[in-house]
């Protein structure tokens, strides 16, 4: 019985160090974003699970959307990027001006 208790202490304990280690991984991504497109990619948000980053968010061009990927790709622990990021053309939102 002890020997359970001890076995599902430990699991839990994995669990704790892998959901930190997800988070720190996450505010890394979050930082490196900001430092170099602070305005450009302020809407990417992003999901990391055992070596996976999933980017999202709307961007106005290709290139900040490879940007934002390409800074991800950097921080240490993650291995796999997944990029749903949107382009957007900027031309083709709704005015809500009134004439």
């Amino acid at each position: 019985m002890n020997a359970l208790l001890e076995l599902e202490r430990r699991k839990d304990e994995c669990r704790l160090a892998a959901r930190g280690r997800e988070q720190r991984i996450q505010q890394r991504v979050r930082a490196e974003l900001s430092i170099h497109q602070p305005s450009a990619l302020r809407s990417v948000t992003c999901r990391y699970q055992r070596g996976m980053l999933q980017l999202r968010g709307e961007v106005d061009c290709d290139y900040l959307k490879q940007l934002a990927q390409e800074y991800a790709r950097r921080v240490d622990g993650v291995t796999h990027v997944v990029n749903s990021i949107h382009v957007i053309d900027p031309s083709e939102t709704v005015s809500t001006t009134s004439f």
